[in-house]
């Protein structure tokens, strides 16, 4: 309980941004990166999902991809 009241001191005595700083390294640190994308507003709740469960299960791979106008799969990857 003492290590999670001293973390709490600790950020709550950092500015916004020296936490994001601190978040930042991290996950750095933890091997992951920050990607920004711009799709289009229909699929974001789709890539949403797509990344939380890669970043939740390291062991996943994102397979094929569907095309909605033709019903068929499409490789990821070319």
């Amino acid at each position: 309980m003492a290590n999670y009241e001293e973390e709490v001191n600790f950020v709550s005595s950092q500015s916004p941004k020296e936490r994001q700083r601190t978040f930042k390294k991290k996950m750095y640190d933890a091997g992951y990166v920050q990607v920004t994308v711009w799709v289009h507003a229909s699929q974001a709740a789709d890539i949403k999902t797509l990344a939380d469960r890669l970043k939740a299960d390291r062991d996943l791979t994102v397979g094929p991809i569907r095309n909605e106008a033709t019903g068929r799969l499409q490789k990821l990857r070319r």
